[in-house]
């Protein structure tokens, strides 16, 4: 069983997070698993109070900035993870009857 918290008891949490450095990102994540919890509960959501934003808006202003964009996978990139794959391959996977579209269609929901 999880104890449900109150907005000031959160809102303190999320300072000592962004006091201790830690990114916006990750701030966020923990107050959506708090708000999910209280959800589960039937409890209202902390995140629809005020004073979280107000909290949470003064934090992003200071050390909020944009996410880096991770690069794109490249198509020379594929061609090389799918050699990479190739029975035989040092660093492969070796054995009869493995190639790389059975294991994605594996993993494949339908």
């Amino acid at each position: 069983m999880h104890l449900l918290a109150d907005v000031t008891t959160v809102a303190g949490y999320v300072s000592q997070m962004a006091d201790r450095g830690m990114k916006l990102a990750t701030i966020r994540r923990h107050v959506a698993a708090i708000a999910n919890l209280h959800q589960l509960a039937g409890k209202p959501s902390l995140t629809t109070h005020e004073a979280l934003h107000v909290v949470l808006d003064g934090i992003t202003r200071v050390i909020g900035k944009r996410q880096r964009q991770a690069a794109a996978f490249t198509v020379a990139e594929l061609k090389q993870a799918v050699r990479a794959m190739e029975p035989g391959n040092a660093h492969g996977t070796s054995g009869p009857g493995f190639n790389a579209a059975g294991v994605c269609r594996s993993l494949s929901p339908f």
